[in-house]
């Protein structure tokens, strides 16, 4: 899946969750595993999206931020929904 970012600084950016460790980190962190995790953001779960969208985030260089409450309450305005991977349908 890949995500357009909108800060509150106008510094908007896309972010790819293709990679493995994130989803790992997702299950490690929040006890939910890949198919369990994508459910709940379909059903509109906040707590997993932005823990997902701060994670790849953070993984390709976009904030140094060093939590997701931290990057939600300061930089995170809002997300677009851009592409889903043929691999997450």
């Amino acid at each position: 899946m890949q995500f357009e970012v909108k800060t509150k600084q106008g510094n908007n950016y896309t972010v790819s969750t293709e990679s493995t460790w994130l989803w790992i980190e997702i299950e490690r962190d929040l006890g939910h595993t890949f198919n369990k995790a994508v459910k709940l953001i379909e059903d509109g779960s906040l707590d997993v999206l932005t823990a997902l969208l701060y994670k790849a985030a953070k993984a390709q260089g976009h904030t140094k931020l060093p939590s997701q409450q931290a990057w939600v309450e300061n930089e995170f305005e809002g997300f677009e929904w851009v592409e889903i991977s043929p691999k997450d349908s």
